[in-house]
């Protein structure tokens, strides 16, 4: 079920509709925490992406952050802070974009 909420999910966000994916990603987040629990966290690191991705596209940075922080912190448990791992790249990427709009 996770699988196919986060699938629309990203639909809804392709087609623009940010709320609706928001609602989706949530989803997937509650079910990821209930069924994963312990195991499978880079799913759950990138449903939180994937909901910092809606709330900076609406906006809503510093939320952003926080999202992008949390992912981060499951990817560095995750990869033994390998600092070169593409999803810890990506997320610091994630959080300089955030930072940098941010600013401007």
């Amino acid at each position: 079920i996770a699988i196919s909420f986060n699938n629309i999910g990203n639909i809804h966000e392709i087609l623009g509709d940010n709320e609706k994916a928001l609602d989706y990603y949530k989803n997937v987040y509650k079910i990821q925490k209930t069924v994963f629990k312990n195991n499978n966290k880079t799913d759950i690191a990138i449903t939180l992406s994937n909901i910092g991705n809606i709330y900076k596209k609406n906006g809503d940075y510093k939320l952003a952050l926080e999202y992008y922080e949390e992912a981060l912190n499951i990817e560095r448990n995750v990869y033994d802070n390998n600092e070169i791992h593409p999803q810890i790249l990506k997320s610091f990427i994630d959080i300089a974009e955030t930072y940098e709009i941010m600013s401007e």
